[in-house]
């Protein structure tokens, strides 16, 4: 770990640079932009800048500090891979934290905030998801099936077979 200062309104890592290391926020706070548009705003002790090495891709977002000084715990991009080797429930922690990050944003683009659907209720609703790829033609609902899952489509559309269900396309 090294300890890191990020001074007031600067800018940690953009969307699309090459990600090296991966953050713990210990004080201050700090913004999500994607696009230009703010996402939300971190607290202490969120984590950050796990994308870029799990997946071995360029940033997603850019981070920013606003009007105080953060400090943060930084971890390199092969300090974190001995690591989440040694202790393989880090990686299902920070999956669990991706998803319901990913689903957050979702939700937040889609604009489904309104006045009954507040931030906070969608972000327990995000903490509560998982993520799962379907196969086309998959069946996620069959005849006579209880329908007790909620679905987000990301990518494809759902069609209803009158035959067998609810099946994506």
């Amino acid at each position: 770990f090294s300890f890191e200062i990020l001074g007031a309104d600067a800018t940690l890592f953009s969307q699309g640079d090459v990600g090296e290391r991966f953050y713990i926020l210990m004080h201050g706070t700090l913004e999500v932009v994607a696009n230009d548009e703010v996402i939300v705003t971190l607290t202490p002790t969120t984590f950050l800048g796990e994308i870029a090495l799990l997946y071995d891709c360029k940033r997603t977002c850019s981070i920013r500090s606003r009007k105080t000084p953060c400090a943060l715990l930084a971890i390199s991009k092969g300090d974190f891979a001995r690591f989440t080797a040694r202790v393989p429930q880090m990686i299902d922690h920070v999956t669990a934290e991706l998803t319901a990050r990913m689903v957050f944003t979702f939700m937040v683009y889609c604009e489904l905030v309104t006045d009954g659907l507040t931030i906070d209720v969608c972000a327990e609703v995000a903490r509560h998801c998982t993520v799962r790829a379907v196969a086309e033609g998959e069946e996620l609902l069959g005849p006579g099936d209880v329908p007790d899952t909620f679905f987000m489509v990301f990518q494809g559309k759902l069609a209803e077979d009158l035959g067998s269900g609810f099946l994506l396309e």
